[in-house]
């Protein structure tokens, strides 16, 4: 784990060895608790105790930092939302491809689209 990963914690859990999460589709979330382990056919596999809570607290995270996000983040946020690529679209002022571009980490000059697709996720949550 290095200091650019998010770990989480649920409150009032013991604190664990620190488990990469991929369910959410993010790179970088590590867990510290809120979840067990269990060994089915020889294979580990992590159940989180609270996902929806989970998946909001990144997402708050994501929509409250400095940083802007990035392709996964979008389309992390997007599918908290329950939104479509053109629901977004819409709410931004592109067009879906642009959303689907960014999702999928086109490097084109995409600063001046990506303010406003910051500024409509935290209004359409």
């Amino acid at each position: 784990m290095n200091p650019t990963q998010n770990v989480w914690t649920l409150g009032g859990d013991q604190i664990k060895e620190p488990v990469h999460y991929l369910g959410c589709g993010l790179n970088n979330i590590w867990l510290a608790s809120g979840y067990h382990t269990d060994i089915i056919d020889g294979e580990e596999y992590i159940t989180v105790r609270n996902l929806d809570g989970l998946h909001r607290a990144i997402g708050r995270t994501l929509v409250n930092r400095k940083k802007l996000i990035n392709g996964k983040e979008i389309r992390f946020l997007r599918q908290q939302m329950d939104l479509t690529q053109s629901e977004l679209a819409r709410l931004v002022g592109c067009d879906a491809q642009q959303i689907a571009r960014y999702e999928k980490g086109a490097k084109q000059d995409a600063r001046s689209n990506r303010p406003s697709i910051e500024n409509a996720l935290p209004r359409a949550s």
